[in-house]
This record gives C-alpha cells, sequence and structure tokens, in this order.
C-alpha cells in the first residue's frame, strides 16, 4: 500500500459505485499518475477540489435563491452537502451552531 494505494482501492470497486463511463484504459492510467504523486500533492489536490465543489454549490444556491444572505450560506451548503447524513436532531444542532458562528 505504498503511496496511498489503499485510498484507490481497486477499478472494480470503483466500477460497482457506477462511476464507470470512463474506459478501463483511462481509470488505469489516471490510478498510475495519482499513485505516483506523494501524499501531500494528493492531500493537497483533494482540498483543491472540496474547495471548488464548494463554490459551485454557493453559486448555485445563489443562482436558485438570490436573496440568501452570507450568514445563511454556510447553512445551505452544510445541508447540500451533508444534509441527508444526519438525523434531524444532530442536523438541526448543526445548523444552529453554524447560524450562530458566521
Amino acid at each position: 500500500m505504498r503511496n496511498g494505494s489503499a485510498c484507490w482501492g481497486s477499478l472494480k470497486a470503483i466500477s460497482e459505485l457506477g462511476m464507470n463511463d470512463t474506459p478501463l484504459e483511462i481509470r488505469k492510467k489516471l490510478r498510475e499518475m495519482f499513485l505516483k504523486k506523494t501524499g501531500e500533492e494528493r492531500l493537497k489536490m483533494g482540498c483543491s477540489m472540496h474547495d471548488f465543489s464548494k463554490r459551485l454549490v454557493a453559486d448555485s444556491l445563489l443562482n436558485a435563491n438570490p436573496l440568501l444572505t452570507l450568514k445563511e450560506l454556510p447553512r445551505e451548503i452544510f445541508l447540500r452537502f451533508y444534509g441527508n447524513e444526519f438525523d434531524a436532531e444532530h442536523r438541526q444542532k448543526i445548523v444552529a451552531y453554524l447560524m450562530n458562528t458566521t
């Protein structure tokens, strides 16, 4: 599991998740390229992708609701990304925290 290969799992597992719209040879090449990167490089890439996805979601939310305030935006981003991952009680606690800290 050198260079974090465990994080990438098998190509078969990726296909089983429904992410199989990329030809197998391309998936193999991408996997090789990513595994050649250091852990730090992969972490930076992941953080960059997460930041970019948050910007896309924020833009989408603001386009759908132009009256959304900057105070409400973190709540809506949280709900879009993680709203279904928590039960109602925990979700409400997190939303309350976000609304009181921004």
